[in-house]
């Protein structure tokens, strides 16, 4: 039979939250799981004990968050709308329906100004270790790897700027190895300010609206303004530490904090998983100097046109010298400031397949590139 709907909004009632939130309801699973009374002992610093106007919860800031993060809110004016209108946030915050939630600009400028990043770092170490105390983390074999998120700039209110280049983290270990093979070989050592040691500016793309975001853009993409964030993740998808950076730092170059940080952290690491992008000599160099293990992927051995392949070539360390394809000796020649071995032929090698004939390669562009030989 036919029912019309019944207009009994402005009734009144005797409700409870507690039985208006399913048990199975994610929320209450994290409640159960973690005491955030811990966090008042990070930030009970940062508030007066006994002059000012009372605050928001502290927990309360950090359980919006954690919200916002958790169900995907892009922003937090549309994290506290969503709020105010769903029970099992309120539920989980501990607010009453006709409670008002803190303004989104509350929120905003707690995280801006009051919790710094060593304390959002606290709050991060401490649940990363509650749950290694329950057995879920598994350290001993890491995997690294770095995703953009994109910046709310626009990509046409931008500017060109030259800054200069940062110095490689290894430069003064490279520089001093250096020295020691030229010397080695008789050769004069460089000076610490010769030849690759002048200073050095680059052209970068600069957001107007956005500074601290940097231009990205991968494949086919459209060009846009981005942050990256470097993160190490153990077997079960927990995430042991991370690294922002600007959307057009490399992987391999933002390699170094992170690994400092997650090792110093983690000292139980063996094996270390990344992608094509950390495949460097002295990445590989760090972490097996560590008595650890990289796994990288297979990368096919590029040789420009009219080369000789760069696996062909036999270094014969006895006699220092490089054997190539044509069976040729090729004599040591120098070693330049980025440690590439030179080796000089003063005859031609024609590969059989090619009827030009072809000089052997130096090998400081085919062979022991630095920190591999």
């Amino acid at each position: 039979m036919l029912i019309k709907e019944k207009s009994e909004r402005n009734t009144l009632e005797m409700i409870s939250l507690e039985g208006l939130v399913p048990q199975d309801h994610l929320l209450r699973k994290i409640d159960c799981a973690v005491d955030f009374t811990h966090i008042y002992d990070f930030v009970e610093d940062l508030y007066c004990a006994d002059n000012g106007r009372p605050s928001v919860d502290p927990v309360v800031l950090f359980k919006m968050v954690l919200i916002q993060h958790l169900y995907g809110i892009p922003s937090l004016r549309r994290t506290v709308e969503e709020i105010n209108m769903n029970i099992a946030y309120r539920w989980f915050l501990g607010y009453l329906l006709n409670e008002p939630v803190p303004h989104f600009a509350t929120i905003s400028y707690n995280f801006r100004h009051r919790f710094r990043e060593d304390t959002i770092e606290q709050v991060f170490t401490w649940i990363l270790f509650e749950a290694q105390k329950s057995g879920y983390l598994s350290p001993e074999v890491v995997f690294m790897d770095g995703t953009h998120i994109k910046a709310n700039a626009n990509i046409n209110k931008k500017m060109k700027k030259a800054i200069p280049s940062a110095a490689k983290a290894y430069e003064q270990q490279l520089m001093k190895e250096i020295n020691e093979d030229r010397m080695a070989h008789g050769k004069k050592p460089f000076d610490r300010n010769s030849g690759g040691g002048e200073s050095r500016e680059r052209e970068i793309t600069v957001s107007t609206t956005d500074p601290e975001s940097g231009m990205f853009r991968k494949g086919d993409h459209k060009h846009c303004f981005a942050y990256e964030a470097h993160t190490v993740c153990d077997r079960h998808n927990f995430i042991l530490d991370t690294v922002v950076t600007s959307g057009n730092v490399h992987d391999s170059v933002a390699f170094d904090a992170l690994y400092e940080r997650v090792t110093r952290r983690f000292p139980q690491i063996r094996i270390v998983t990344m992608d094509a992008g950390y495949k460097t000599p002295w990445i590989c160099k760090r972490i097996i100097d560590d008595g650890r293990l990289p796994s990288l992927p297979y990368k096919r051995p590029m040789t420009k046109e009219g080369f000789h392949e760069w696996y062909k070539y036999v270094y014969d360390e006895y006699l220092d010298i490089v054997i190539c394809p044509e069976y040729k000796s090729l004599l040591y020649s120098t070693t330049n400031h980025k440690k590439e071995s030179a080796y000089n032929v003063y005859i031609r090698c024609t590969p059989q397949t090619v009827k030009e004939p072809l000089l052997c390669k130096s090998v400081a562009e085919v062979l022991f590139k630095t920190f591999m030989s």
